[in-house]
C-alpha cells in the first residue's frame, strides 16, 4: 500500500501481524501453522523499518518510524518470509501518523481508506479498501 506523506506528519505508527482467522477453520488450521511474513516500511523507496519474521499467533510487531522532512511517500509491505504459503495474510492495524504539532487535538491521523481490525487489499486501481466492503 502506498500513501502520500503530508508535511505535518512526524511519525508513522502501527501494529502488524499475521491474521489468526484461519485458525478457526478446520481445513486451514494445519496449513496456516506454516505461515511466515516480514513487514516492511519504505519511505521514498528506502527501507525505513522491518519486522522480524512473524508467525501465526505471535504478538503484533510495533512500528514507530520517524518521517524525515521532505519525504513524499510511504509504502507498507507484507512479504513472504520463505514459507511460500498462500495463506501468508498479514494485517496492518491501528496504523496512522503522529502529527508534528503537539497542540493539535488529534495527534494520530489514521491512514486513508483503512478499516480498523480488518484486512485491507488493493484493487486494480491501487486504492486500499477493506476486504469486508
Amino acid at each position: 500500500m502506498r500513501y502520500e506523506l503530508k508535511p505535518e506528519y512526524d511519525r508513522f505508527v502501527a501494529l502488524a501481524g499475521i491474521a489468526d482467522n484461519m485458525l478457526d477453520h478446520d481445513s486451514g488450521r494445519n496449513l496456516v501453522m506454516h505461515c511466515s511474513v516480514v513487514f516492511r516500511v519504505f519511505i521514498d523507496g528506502q527501507l525505513a523499518a522491518e519486522s522480524p519474521v512473524m508467525r501465526i499467533s505471535q504478538e503484533p510487531w510495533r512500528f514507530d518510524v520517524k518521517i524525515s522532512p521532505g519525504s513524499r511517500f510511504i509504502n507498507l509491505v507484507c512479504m513472504d518470509a520463505g514459507s511460500r504459503s498462500l495463506l501468508d495474510q498479514g494485517n496492518w492495524v491501528e496504523a496512522g501518523f503522529m502529527l508534528k504539532n503537539p497542540s493539535t487535538t488529534c495527534r494520530v491521523r489514521p491512514l486513508p481508506y483503512f478499516a480498523r481490525g480488518k484486512s485491507v487489499r488493493s484493487d486494480s486501481a491501487g486504492s486500499a479498501r477493506s476486504a469486508y466492503q
